[in-house]
């Protein structure tokens, strides 16, 4: 069986959306990819995927079993000769399958005119539920369950549709699925010799949905079926097996990691560089003015200070705060310093006198672009400035007091209800042999390279994360804290909670699937050495973090950073606030 798809660039990227608000803001390519689909075309059916790479005829289509059209914006017009060649194809005997987007169906769009000529109307009625329970909002996601599992969708038991229109058929289908609300989302049909199947939801193949449920299965079967296949119960069976492994072997994504990106390469991590404007930030820093005699005068200077940053600077700063990244951080280098620093104290917890105090300005200036700044009872008494720095005591523990054992990659305080947003390290002190590397391994870079069948289960809340040492665990014990789920928010470029020391799954899936999102942080890791006055920006949902060995003298001249922690909203967490309403003071049962 061959199996054709109609965009010249469909083996890479088969587009099913090309509305105002993806030009406006654009997703990742990985959400607009369907060549997953070709592979699993071959991998299942063994099936010859080629391209259409000019608009069709009849010579072209000749000995062509299956055509898969994708919904379009197609690359040639849609045009009589066109749609007459495709009906012919049809009406002799071939299959064809049109996958619509709910975006992209009203009465002129190309997948409304192609289905029409087979008796199929895209009625444009959006496929909605109520969400949780709740009848004022709607939820993008349905369940179709007790489906008619014969012909193509032989086997099939249940299919999860993301977003979806509803279809009409002039006459009775051969097979139909309807959602709860009675809306008909797929839809198969003979024509003349051949058979059309149309489903009103081209998402349901997308990724992550089609790992879900039984999505593929009904997509394998359907093609099946158009190429003349009419499906018994044990062939899905064979089939549902044969899916279950191809998704657990492959991520079926065009979208990989930056080209050159691993070990070594700091570049990884885009970089702003205001050494040129050093002079005008001198002039927005007050002398003598401490945020630990006077936090509430410091942090308002700082927030007025952050308004006269240079306007790329501010641009930034913002752009990273509304679209993040790939590595999910950013970098700035050439901050004015302090021109005269006291040895590294011993303590985290010491505040050593200094004449100026560059690094908590502008930590808290960074700060205010990203949202505001926060501090947690149990770290320091709710301090917003926390030293990271070596102890000798801590050397060889997971800890950020650690030298002589890397901390490994992980989301900062991802058991906690206010987790932070933003985590921003600045360097006072470079370690002394520069041997000292801060890892960020970016999410988006990362589920590209998890297998398929995992992502699903990376979505369930079938993950327990353990409470740190410092908010009252005795023994950092791994899964004594709360449920959750390791993706979340946007199917398609998700939001990331990950600790790989402290997390376990609930189940053997669960297990799994952790383990293979975390076999990917290395390949995916961008480094960097921090020298003095560099301030790292790391997106908290969108990357984990961690930090190389290095060596610890312990003599006044080791590495020294300070932490601080931005929220972007502090009023979602307001019931965990204490105090003056930046700091959390939540408390855990442990």
């Amino acid at each position: 069986m061959a199996v054709f798809g109609y965009d010249e660039s469909c083996q890479e990227r088969w587009t099913i959306s090309d509305d105002e608000a993806s030009r406006r803001f654009p997703r990742q390519p990985e959400r607009l990819s369907f060549g997953h689909l070709a592979r699993l075309a071959n991998g299942v059916l063994n099936a010859e995927s080629r391209r259409l790479t000019a608009r069709w005829t009849s010579a072209e289509l000749a000995g062509i079993d299956v055509v898969v059209l994708p919904d379009p914006a197609l690359p040639h017009p849609i045009d009589r000769a066109g749609i007459d060649a495709l009906v012919n194809f049809v009406r002799n005997g071939g299959g064809l399958f049109l996958i619509v987007s709910h975006r992209n169906s009203g009465p002129e769009s190309a997948a409304s005119v192609i289905a029409a000529a087979f008796g199929v109307r895209v009625t444009g009625d959006e496929v909605v539920s109520s969400r949780h329970g709740h009848d004022h909002l709607l939820s993008a996601v349905t369940t179709c369950a007790g489906i008619q599992a014969r012909g193509p969708a032989s086997g099939v038991r249940h299919i999860v549709c993301h977003g979806g229109v509803s279809l009409e058929c002039a006459r009775e289908p051969l097979t139909a699925i309807t959602a709860p609300a009675g809306h008909m989302v797929f839809a198969a049909v003979s024509h003349g010799l051949g058979r059309v199947a149309v489903i009103g939801s081209g998402e349901l193949f997308s990724i992550p949905y089609v790992g879900q449920a039984d999505n593929a299965l009904l997509y394998i079967g359907t093609l099946a079926w158009l190429a003349g296949e009419d499906p018994r119960e044990d062939e899905s069976e064979r089939r549902r097996e044969t899916i279950r492994e191809l998704l657990g072997e492959n991520h079926y994504s065009p979208r990989l990691p930056p080209r050159g990106m691993g070990a070594g390469d700091e570049k990884a991590i885009p970089t702003i560089d205001v050494s040129a404007a050093k002079r005008k930030l001198l002039r927005l820093y007050r002398r003598g003015l401490s945020p630990y005699a006077d936090i509430g005068g410091f942090l308002r200077h700082a927030e007025s200070s952050y308004h006269e940053l240079p306007t790329d600077i501010r641009h930034a700063i913002a752009d990273f705060r509304n679209n993040s990244n790939d590595s999910g951080a950013l970098l700035v280098t050439g901050l004015p310093s302090d021109p005269a620093l006291p040895p590294t104290p011993g303590d985290p917890a010491a505040a050593p006198f200094r004449d100026t105090y560059f690094s908590e300005f502008w930590l808290t200036v960074v700060s205010c672009g990203l949202g505001d700044q926060v501090g947690y009872m149990q770290e320091g008494g709710g301090t917003f400035f926390r030293n990271v720095l070596p102890t000798s005591e801590n050397a060889t523990l997971l800890s950020s007091e650690s030298s002589a054992a890397p901390l490994d990659f992980h989301t900062e305080i991802a058991f906690h209800p206010a987790m932070p947003d933003y985590l921003l390290l600045y360097c006072l002190r470079p370690a002394p042999r520069n041997d000292a590397r801060t890892l960020v391994a970016g999410a988006r870079n990362m589920i590209a390279l998890v297998p398929l069948g995992f992502r699903p289960v990376l979505f369930r809340r079938a993950f327990r994360t353990g409470v740190d040492y410092s908010f009252g665990s005795q023994n950092g014990q791994a899964g004594n804290g709360p449920l959750t789920s390791v993706l979340y928010g946007d199917p398609f470029d998700p939001l990331l909670c990950l600790d790989p020391d402290l997390m376990v799954g609930e189940d053997e899936e669960a297990s799994a699937a952790l383990a293979a999102i975390k076999a990917t942080m290395a390949s995916c890791a961008a480094e960097v050495s921090l020298g003095t006055s560099d301030l790292l920006v790391i997106d908290n949902r969108r990357a984990v973090h961690g930090r190389s060995r290095f060596t610890a003298c312990y003599d006044g001249q080791d590495r020294w950073l300070q932490r601080s922690y931005a929220v972007r909203d502090i009023n979602r967490y307001s019931e965990e606030l204490v105090g003056d309403g930046r700091v959390f003071g939540t408390a855990f049962a442990v």
